[in-house]
């Protein structure tokens, strides 16, 4: 199979799932601008599983590339995504060039769904891989694209999941973002904060009483979720 015809692999086979989510769909993405087709989470694995099957599980890390590359020029909601699915189909590609092609694509994501993938699936697993990289997803933390400031918390949200205890790094990622007016970009850090927070409740909580004054309700309530009844009602207290 060639990049063209893996291509229009993923472009037939969505249009064979044509509408069936779409009024919902648009309900939950209703600021982008990419056209909705209404392919349900369960199409789309379906047709991930096809596509790994037809095409084995060592394709070759520069045809996946150019596959991926191909479907996010599309200004298709799921063929968009799928640029995103098909990396994630072949871990074992995932290195430098992965963060490069990722990071690219962060910069005209425009809705939390491909963020949350780009950010747990790849910057996440990449920094496990390699934690140097920590410092480089620091640097967004500053960033004018709210996406990014995001991507800089939800990242680390996988480093206290599976069997990772890293919550100390949670925490220094979010605390330059308490303070954040973007609603997405709270959202974002009180969910990092929650996951590490059941691994250092403490940590979690000290940094929650910190930023208690000038950071949103809904980092407090959220953030605070998983903390043991007493801290959590200190936290919340006005």
């Amino acid at each position: 199979m060639d990049v063209r015809k893996a291509v229009d692999f993923f472009r037939m086979g969505l249009r064979e799932y044509y509408g069936t989510k779409t009024v919902q769909m648009n309900w939950y993405f209703n600021n982008t601008p990419l056209r909705i087709m209404g392919v349900s989470a369960g199409q789309l694995r379906a047709l991930n599983k096809e596509f790994k099957a037809a095409c084995g599980n060592d394709p070759g890390q520069d045809f996946i590339h150019q596959v991926s590359g191909e479907l996010w020029d599309s200004d298709i909601f799921e063929e968009k995504g799928r640029a995103i699915g098909v990396l994630s189909l072949y871990p074992q590609y995932f290195n430098e060039t992965t963060w490069q092609i990722c990071a690219e694509y962060l910069e005209t994501v425009d809705n939390w769904a491909f963020h949350d993938f780009l950010a747990t699936d790849f910057f996440g697993s990449l920094i496990l891989l390699d934690m140097s990289r920590f410092k480089r997803l620091a640097q967004w933390t500053r960033s004018p694209n709210l996406w990014k400031r995001r991507c800089s918390a939800v990242s680390t949200v996988p480093l206290n999941q599976g069997g990772n205890k890293h919550p100390e790094l949670s925490f220094k990622m979010c605390a330059p973002l308490m303070g954040d007016a973007e609603i997405m970009v709270q959202k974002g850090v009180s969910w990092t904060i929650r996951t590490a927070s059941k691994h250092d409740p403490k940590g979690a909580f000290e940094l929650l009483m910190k930023y208690k004054n000038k950071t949103s309700r809904w980092i407090l309530r959220d953030g605070g979720a998983k903390l043991p009844e007493k801290m959590r009602r200190k936290v919340l207290a006005k």
